[in-house]
C-alpha cells in the first residue's frame, strides 16, 4: 500500500520531473536528446507526465492486467 501518496505526488511533481529530465538529457544517447528535450520543455510548462506518473505506470505494468502481471504487484493508493 502506498501510504501518503498525495505527498508523493506533490514531491514527485513537475519540479522533480524537470530535475530528472535535465539529468537524463546530460546522459542520454544523442539520438534521444530531441525527445528528452521535448519532454523537458513540456514539464517546464507544467504538461506531460511527472516522476510520480512514471512510477505509477511502472507499478501498474507489474500488476493485474499489466504487461508484466506475473509479478503480482498491486497498486493501492492510501
Amino acid at each position: 500500500m502506498w501510504q501518503n501518496h498525495r505527498r508523493s505526488r506533490e514531491r514527485l511533481g513537475y519540479e522533480e520531473t524537470i530535475r530528472q529530465l535535465e539529468l537524463r538529457l546530460e546522459r542520454c544517447h544523442p539520438t534521444a536528446r530531441e525527445a528528452v528535450g521535448r519532454e523537458l520543455e513540456a514539464a517546464r510548462r507544467g504538461e506531460g507526465q511527472t516522476v510520480f506518473d512514471w512510477l505509477v505506470e511502472i507499478i501498474r505494468d507489474h500488476g493485474p492486467g499489466g504487461r508484466q502481471a506475473v509479478d503480482g504487484v498491486i497498486l493501492d493508493l492510501d
